[in-house]
């Protein structure tokens, strides 16, 4: 046995003779067993009495005389060790050298003197009572919750990996508490038989890191779970609980059903970096809750690191602030959620600063109940919708086709500052708004480049809900468009549209007035006719009820076209400025709402597509644009993946597959 193992046996040995070391460990185990196993959400936080202050300063004292004497030692074996080392360099010149990179390489891994090396569980519990560094020699299996207690420990492996044993009978592996600081580097923890058959309704914790503790995860550590050979029905497994505080500078996290990281109200959490994956509850969505990576009901801060393969990247219902990292290949990437589903309710606020989310197979972010999702002015995050012909897990898994980039839902608020948020596939929203959400865009940058696209769709019709006063919208794929819906946009804004080229967005007819559902606000919508058409003469006027527009003598066309930089506008029988769809001489039109544009080539409205002429009639029946024939059904709606009356194919996309 080595003298260093040797005399921390006899300093534990001494410590249990005190008195304060055996029924300690009894008393914290009882405990640990009588707590943990109830079928709770979150377990609490056990109290348990650290060892007394006497036998504390016994502790300081003895280990003062053994460290000196231990010093004195290794200066006696170090003097022998260079006398030897002379001897063997003069005696033969053949000797391998450890060339100096290797060499500095073993020295970082190299543990420290006063480790403790453990080979069975009753070492293992006895080491982590102390402030050092514990080893294990040989694989660990626990047969019940390993207690680490006021100290500051850390873990780490040679050869061996930690586990639970069979019939494994507590709800946590680990539980850090009473100020415990536990460092986890290079070893690989299994949770794989942590669950009870019996209790498939309990949720477990592999570790669970109390109020006032700390745990930090580096690089080599390794937690993981396999769900397929879990005791119970897929039992409801986090990786890690955190009610105090945790760190994740390496490593990786993986295989849990219910959460790789669960931070509680009460917690807090900086990801540095380092790995979390595979988080998936295979019964979602039919009877059960979705997975998350990481579960932030406290503070979370992310730095760095990559989220991927789970069924939620993030799940955020407290203060997020990302300024770093990647989220992908998940269902959803980011969501942003009032409300537990338990009746508790908290205020989300995500600051994005930078970082990318991108190929995630629902959509990037998903942002509703009262969420606030914020991508703050100088912000560089990259935040990217599925790319073309992406075949990801959850796509092939569950067949669901990517439509949106962002969803902002149920009186949600998106204030775009700065970023990017991109667009590459055919068929998507970039961001989508209900009725209910707000969107505020003052800077930064949305992309569309797939074909039928949109870049904001709105469905909310009350006034300044949606407000686009800088940074720069542009559309480029084939048949899409910058905005469906209204929306109130400044000249400040640069929107580019096939067609259109790049235009400041607004004019005076905008005036901030919104109205109507559905269409688009156009930066500049096609005329009917040549630009060479005079203009109408006569002013714009706003009153409580909409617009006119006067001549000059002060009374208001009514019942006509009036053709304003080069825009066509119809002005009703009122004498005011008619917005959506409207019939008009046997004909139907679109006015882009809040602007009353005519709009002329596709429009979106409501998830169908439409097709208006250059004289903005709407046109039914067969198509061609741009070389391909579209069907339009006897309500303007375009004809999708099905047999046309006059029986021909058309395609998801509407044109005719010859």
């Amino acid at each position: 046995m080595k003298r260093k193992q040797m005399l921390t046996l006899i300093l534990s040995a001494v410590l249990l003779a005190s008195g304060s070391g055996i029924t300690v460990l009894a008393d914290a185990q009882q405990s640990v067993v009588q707590d943990i196993q109830k079928p709770t959400g979150v377990s609490e936080v056990l109290n348990i009495a650290s060892p007394s202050e006497a036998a504390e300063n016994l502790n300081d004292d003895i280990e003062e005389n053994l460290n000196q004497e231990i010093s004195q030692e290794d200066a006696d074996q170090e003097r022998s060790q260079k006398d030897l080392d002379q001897e063997t360099t003069q005696g033969d010149k053949t000797n391998t050298v450890i060339p100096t990179a290797l060499n500095a390489s073993m020295e970082l891994k190299a543990s420290p003197s006063d480790a403790v090396y453990v080979s069975d569980e009753n070492e293992l519990r006895e080491a982590v009572k102390s402030d050092k560094t514990v080893v294990l020699e040989n694989d660990v299996q626990l047969s019940e919750t390993l207690l680490i207690d006021s100290s500051k420990v850390s873990i780490t492996s040679e050869n061996g990996k930690l586990s639970c044993g069979t019939n494994f009978p507590d709800a946590t592996m680990i539980l850090v508490r009473n100020g415990a600081v536990v460092t986890l580097s290079d070893i690989e923890i299994d949770a794989t038989k942590m669950g009870n058959p019996l209790h498939t309704d309990w949720e477990y914790s592999a570790l669970l890191v109390g109020q006032g503790s700390k745990l930090m995860i580096g690089d080599g550590m390794s937690l993981t779970n396999d769900r397929q050979q879990s005791p119970g029905v897929n039992p409801r497994k986090y990786g890690v609980e955190i009610s105090g505080s945790g760190e994740m500078n390496g490593g990786q996290i993986s295989g849990f059903s219910k959460a790789g990281i669960f931070v509680a109200k009460t917690g807090n959490f900086t990801l540095n970096d380092g790995e979390i994956s595979d988080i998936v509850n295979v019964n979602y969505p039919d009877d059960d809750d979705p997975a998350g990576g990481l579960f932030a009901w406290g503070s979370v801060t992310i730095n760095g690191g990559v989220i991927w393969g789970c069924d939620v990247g993030i799940f955020n219902s407290n203060q997020l602030v990302m300024n770093d990292g990647e989220i992908y290949n998940n269902q959803i990437g980011f969501l942003n959620l009032t409300g537990d589903g338990d009746g508790n309710v908290y205020y989300p606020k995500a600051t994005i600063n930078g970082g990318v989310i991108y190929d995630n197979s629902d959509l990037a972010v998903l942002n509703k109940n009262g969420g606030k999702f914020i991508l703050p002015a100088g912000s560089e995050v990259q935040i990217i919708g599925k790319r073309k012909g992406l075949n990801n897990f959850r796509i092939m898994a569950s067949s669901v086709k990517a439509t949106y980039v962002i969803k902002n839902l149920q009186k949600a608020e998106l204030n775009i500052q700065g970023g990017h948020i991109i667009s590459e596939s055919d068929n998507e929203i970039a961001v989508f708004n209900d009725k209910t959400g707000k969107i505020s865009m003052t800077n930064g940058t949305i992309t569309v480049s797939g074909t039928q696209s949109i870049a904001i769709a709105n469905e909310n019709d009350s006034t300044g809900e949606v407000k686009i006063s800088g940074g720069s919208i542009k559309v480029s794929g084939e048949g899409s468009r910058a905005i469906n819906g209204s929306a109130e946009i400044t000249k400040e804004v640069v929107v580019e549209e096939p067609g259109t080229g790049s235009n400041n967005g607004g004019n005076s007819n905008s005036g901030g007035s919104s109205g109507g559902s559905g269409g688009f606000y156009s930066s500049k919508a096609s005329s009917a006719t040549s630009p060479a058409i005079p203009e109408t003469p006569g002013a714009w006027n706003q009153d409580q009820k909409g617009w006119k527009f006067a001549k000059s003598d002060g009374s208001s066309y009514a019942n006509e076209w009036v053709y304003v930089k080069s825009c066509w506008y119809r002005i009703g029988a009122d004498g005011y400025m008619l917005q959506g769809w409207n019939a008009i001489n046997d004909k139907v039109y679109y006015l882009v709402p809040a602007s009353g544009e005519m709009k002329t080539g596709w429009l979106l409205d409501n998830n169908n597509w439409y097709y208006l002429e250059e004289s903005g009639a709407m046109k039914t029946g067969w198509v061609q644009v741009n070389g391909k024939w579209y069907y339009l059904n006897a309500d303007g709606r375009m004809a999708s993946d099905t047999v046309t009356p006059d029986g021909y194919r058309v395609g998801l996309d509407g044109a005719w597959l010859q």
